[in-house]
């Protein structure tokens, strides 16, 4: 335990003066299908994150997390689960403008084999486009207790066999997994731990806080699902928290002073090449 908290420490650096709070999103299909509570159109897509954009939130990305570039409280994470091919109507017409990064939770079981979900070159492309791959389990099952006594195999390849197949499309470490249907037991984080996953998340609601090590529970991390029944409610929150979280001046000076010492770094060693 003592080596896993060691690493944590490593992969997510740390400032003690940076610690803030992320506000995480889960969305699933962009369809435009009226009668599916969980599937948000383009336009209304395109009009939430307006809307959270308006209230002076900004959007982070998992990287940011990583690399310990999130501060104060008004931070937004967007995910998405499961892979459906409508992420394409929504990606470059939205994300890319925007500049948002989400994290995109995969079930490889589906990838490229079924004409609902996206193909592994549309991962690579909107991993090249800044967002991160995490895990959905592999065929999308209840990784419980009972999975694990019924059947072990299954099981085991819910957590293993994603890891592995992610690690290879991406090229990259695959370092965060999100339970599907948001369920899990003690013996789910035991296997997530052993297979080498970092954190993860669930659909218990709250803040996840910044720098990640600063969560009580690192395999229980929130999320707030979206649906069109929950948007009012997560809008109305969120503007509520606006008028409590201030824009803390301290953490926008430092990012500005860090945007200027890179430019100003970039400047000297060009001086330097000429």
């Amino acid at each position: 335990m003592f080596r896993f908290l060691i690493s944590l420490l490593l992969l997510f650096p740390v400032l003690l003066f940076s610690q803030g709070e992320v506000f995480v999103l889960c969305y699933h299909t962009f369809l435009d299908k009226k009668k599916v509570d969980t599937d948000i159109s383009p336009a209304e897509f395109e009009r939430h994150i307006n809307e959270i954009e308006s209230i002076g939130y900004r959007f982070v990305s998992m990287e940011d997390i990583y690399l310990n570039r999130v501060y104060g409280k008004k931070n937004v994470l967007l995910t998405i689960d499961d892979g459906n091919h409508s992420v394409k109507n929504i990606y470059e017409s939205v994300l890319i403008k925007k500049g948002i990064k989400p994290v995109l939770f995969i079930s490889p079981a589906i990838i490229g084999k079924v004409k609902y979900a996206l193909k592994t070159d549309d991962l690579k492309y909107y991993q090249d486009c800044g967002a991160t791959l995490g895990s959905h389990g592999y065929y999308h099952m209840y990784v419980n207790e009972k999975l694990y006594n019924d059947d072990r195999a299954t099981f085991n390849r819910e957590i293993y066999n994603s890891k592995k197949w992610l690690d290879q499309v991406s090229g990259r470490e695959t370092r965060i997994y999100a339970y599907p249907f948001g369920v899990f037991s003690p013996v789910t984080k035991e296997h997530l731990i052993k297979a080498g996953f970092r954190a993860s998340f669930s659909l218990r609601r709250g803040y996840m806080k910044v720098p990640i090590y600063m969560n009580d529970d690192l395999f229980d991390l929130p999320r707030w699902m979206v649906t069109k029944r929950s948007w009012p409610e997560i809008i109305n929150k969120l503007k509520r928290d606006a008028g409590r979280f201030p824009e803390n001046n301290m953490a926008s000076q430092k990012i500005k002073n860090t945007l200027s010492a890179d430019k100003d770094s970039k400047n000297r060693k060009q001086k330097i090449q000429k």
